[in-house]
């Protein structure tokens, strides 16, 4: 569960949070000793525009030459989660600068762990040096096998964001078949749109019956 008030008294009306925070972070051997660990979990595409439906990557309309860069840097793994990554560590720089300068004694010390995946399954590698440092723990602790843990970890988590992107696209079809997806199927004539990204000529948007 999201934590409440994790800036306390300093920004009482600031609503950040993260999704984990981890209060006893000293075994994870983080290097600058932080009070607290804030774990934030998101998922990108590598696709530009999928969230809204107006991909102009998917577009034949939108300009080539940008279509085109979108998808070379779509093919590039870790590219859109690098960028995500580092659009959380900004967010959350800037919130604990305010923090730190607050008009009440500051009295945490953050360490800020975004957890960030591609929807192409891509974990970025400070996800994963996260996991490494959990399962050195429980090999600490528990004796279980470092690398056995890790493995299950990515296992689980592989399993988990599969699972859910092939429930939003079964979700996705089914409003565009129905043309009850809003503003994503309002400008199409057609009840069956298929999204097809190619190799060769990137993406085309096609109609069928």
């Amino acid at each position: 569960m999201e934590e409440r008030g994790t800036f306390g008294d300093v920004l009482t009306d600031d609503r950040h949070r993260a999704d984990i925070v981890i209060k006893n972070p000293g075994p994870l051997h983080y290097a600058n000793k932080g009070t607290k660990i804030l774990l934030d979990f998101s998922f990108t595409c590598p696709l530009e525009g999928i969230a809204n439906g107006y991909a102009g990557i998917l577009d034949p309309r939108h300009n080539r030459n940008t279509r085109e860069g979108s998808i070379q840097n779509a093919k590039v793994q870790g590219v859109a989660a690098q960028d995500r990554y580092n659009e959380k560590i900004k967010k959350y720089d800037a919130v604990i600068a305010q923090y730190n300068n607050g008009p009440n004694q500051a009295f945490d010390t953050f360490t800020v762990v975004p957890f960030v995946a591609e929807t192409s399954g891509y974990f970025h590698e400070k996800a994963v040096d996260f996991l490494q440092r959990v399962a050195d723990y429980c090999q600490e602790v528990k004796k279980f096998h470092a690398q056995n843990s890790k493995s299950y970890f990515l296992n689980v988590l592989s399993i988990c964001l599969q699972t859910q992107i092939a429930r939003a696209i079964i979700r996705r079809v089914a409003g565009i078949a129905s043309h009850e997806d809003g503003p994503r199927t309002d400008r199409l004539d057609t009840p069956i749109v298929d999204y097809i990204i190619g190799e060769e000529d990137g993406g085309v948007l096609v109609s069928g019956n």
